[in-house]
């Protein structure tokens, strides 16, 4: 009897601590992404906890986040600020909203790291969105639209791995094709400090829609 006592006390005392341990979490931690049923992730920067959400990882330059948006606070050309979050698949989709000045604003997607990725961008200059790739610190660009991306837009980004499509404000804006990184991470990618993102969602692919003749 008593080893029994001994064994329902034991775990009554490592079930306490376990949830001690989340409530903590949830006090003193980073506030985590959202997360539904349909494989989606929404990373919120309005109010709760002043560092960046749990499953977004600063790995290069400096963000931060103020009035409800996240901001490129330490970023340059040669050192962009990079925030990645893991992304377990070869095909996704990315919804934001570009909040702010957007000459240097990008997203990143099929990331190996912070060496070698894909990139959707605005050069640092400004003028119109980039589709490229950079490997080990060097950056290539493979096509570029005709379009800016103005303050305050939806940015969509679809892609797999063979393709790469941006849409703003709902319209197809560019695309790319290309298979030289199949990395599993996404984020985001600033070169110039200023920058802003909101409204954070990465989620799968849509798939077409099939419709049939009955």
């Amino acid at each position: 009897m008593s080893r029994t006592r001994y064994l329902l006390g034991t775990a009554a005392i490592v079930v306490l601590g376990l949830g001690l341990v989340s409530l903590l979490g949830v006090v003193f931690g980073r506030e985590g992404a959202v997360r539904d049923p349909e494989r989606r992730v929404r990373f919120s920067f309005d109010g709760g906890a002043p560092g960046m959400p749990r499953g977004l990882d600063v790995v290069s330059g400096g963000l931060a986040i103020r009035d409800g948006r996240l901001v490129a606070t330490e970023a340059k050309p040669d050192a962009p600020a990079l925030a990645l979050a893991e992304h377990t698949r070869h095909e996704g989709r990315i919804l934001v909203t570009a909040a702010g000045p957007t000459a240097g604003w990008g997203l990143i997607l099929r990331a190996e790291g912070a060496e070698r990725y894909w990139f959707a961008a605005v050069p640092p200059a400004g003028g119109p969105l980039e589709i490229g790739y950079t490997s080990d610190g060097e950056a290539t660009v493979v096509s570029r639209a005709r379009a800016t991306v103005p303050d305050g837009a939806g940015v969509d980004v679809r892609f797999d791995a063979n393709r790469i499509d941006v849409r703003v404000d709902g319209n197809l804006v560019v695309s790319a094709r290309g298979r030289w990184i199949a990395g599993r991470q996404v984020g985001l990618r600033s070169t110039a400090p200023g920058v802003a993102w909101d409204d954070l969602e990465i989620g799968p692919r849509p798939r077409p829609v099939v419709r049939s003749d009955g």
